[in-house]
């Protein structure tokens, strides 16, 4: 029998470790590996998708197609649902983006980008995405709301600096610094690292670094109507575009975004997509007819309105939502039905701003009847489900958010893509 020689490696180590370092690597071999995962043919694993629909029912799959009417999960048999009958379509592993900490375009109507700005002319801003790899995207001037250059390093004064230039309505241009001065004046265009603003003693070079953020004049701010339906598309890195058009094909969704670009995104950068102009209203495109606040001993608390109360996204055991309300206990939100819709659902908690802490009761009210409440939630607590609930012919819909067992202690209660579904046949053909 001939004899083995021992490899170099193993001299000087005993038998029982030998066996150990054996079994382990034999072990480590065995083990799935998410960034290696393969179908059958060796070709990288599909991304599974959860589709959450007018009923509360979920089923989930990788996606086979995408569009304006429906939307196909693999399975057997595959499943195909009609985008009317969609409340959300999201990975069934959310990750938390991570846009805080990155620069950053807020548009007009909403939306925001995650992307660096690279050269801006009277009419345009050219950026790159960097999530996108090599992906550029270009952004006409009169959609632009404002554009972060420099992300605060505290997420608190992210998003405060959010939430300013999303409301900015000044008809002047800005520039805020990051040492803390604000530079009024008409920003006439960004070459290389540098922007130059027109104030009033004449040009002014700034460089990247010196600056935190830019908001836009909103007297030359102009949103084209979106018509029919559209897609809510939400990326990985916390991009939200509302898009039209949408299609699967290899790999990658395609479609128009509303501020009138093409674009087209890989199926591992798609958070989730919500559909809206059909069936599905949300609840928070909606003005309420009242909202009213009962502090516990004092202070007051405003609802947010697609955010937390603390101007922060909504974000649920890891899974972050771009619509929805923000309401801290006591408080109530009613809104005006007026007949036109069959039921409402949500999806509810305590938001993960609070570190688990907080305890509220979630209620719906409609017509002055409370019908549905949940009980005591604490903060720790998995998110749960209200609905479908029976809409048909009520004309006021009222949301409570009550105190729970620790008085009002970070009860940041969030209502997650609370939707109306319109009767079949009443769909909203627009939005402005």
């Amino acid at each position: 029998m001939p004899s083995l020689a021992l490899s170099p490696v193993w001299r000087g180590v005993s038998l029982a470790a030998r066996y150990r370092s054996i079994l382990l690597a034999a072990l480590l071999v065995s083990l799935p590996v998410a960034s290696r995962a393969a179908d059958g043919d060796g070709n990288p694993a599909a991304i599974d998708f959860t589709l959450a629909d007018i009923e509360g029912k979920a089923v989930s799959g990788a996606l086979r197609t995408v569009d304006a009417v429906r939307v196909e999960l693999s399975g057997t048999p595959s499943v195909v649902v009609l985008t009317d009958r969609i409340v959300r379509l999201a990975r069934t592993k959310p990750a938390v983006s991570a846009f805080e900490k990155q620069p950053a375009v807020l548009l007009a109507n909403g939306d925001r980008l995650a992307v660096r700005v690279r050269r801006m002319t009277e009419e345009v801003l050219e950026a790159d995405w960097p999530s996108e790899g090599s992906g550029k995207v270009r952004i006409p001037l009169e959609t632009i709301r404002g554009v972060i250059v420099t992300a605060p390093e505290s997420v608190e004064r992210r998003w405060t600096l959010d939430g300013q230039l999303t409301r900015w309505r000044e008809n002047s241009d800005i520039v805020m610094l990051a040492r803390g001065d604000r530079l009024p004046g008409e920003m006439i265009g960004w070459t290389g690292d540098a922007l130059t603003l027109k104030g009033a003693a004449g040009d002014v070079s700034l460089e990247r670094a010196q600056i935190l953020a830019m908001g836009f004049s909103a007297s030359l701010t102009s949103f084209p109507k979106v018509e029919g339906p559209r897609q809510l598309v939400v990326l990985t890195d916390g991009s939200q575009i509302v898009m039209t058009g949408l299609k699967f094909a290899e790999g990658h969704l395609n479609g128009r975004a509303a501020f009138g670009a093409d674009l087209s995104f890989s199926i591992e950068s798609i958070a989730s997509i919500r559909f809206l102009g059909g069936r599905i209203q949300p609840l928070s495109d909606l003005t309420p007819t009242n909202f009213r606040h009962t502090p516990f001993v004092s202070g007051t608390w405003k609802a947010g309105i697609d955010r937390t109360v603390l101007g922060r996204p909504l974000r649920l055991r890891g899974g972050e939502y771009p619509k929805g309300l923000g309401m801290h206990s006591q408080s109530s939100m009613t809104y005006a039905i007026d007949g036109e819709y069959e039921s409402f659902l949500a999806t509810v908690g305590i938001d993960d701003e609070t570190q688990d802490r907080g305890n509220v009761v979630f209620a719906v009210e409609v017509d002055g009847k409370r019908i549905a409440a949940t009980s005591p939630l604490p903060g720790s607590a998995l998110s749960q489900k209200i609905g479908p609930l029976d809409l048909r012919g009520k004309r006021s819909l009222t949301l409570h958010v009550e105190f729970g067992e620790l008085g009002d202690i970070q009860d940041h209660a969030d209502w997650c893509d609370p939707v109306l579904v319109r009767a079949k046949g009443s769909e909203s053909p627009a939005r402005d």
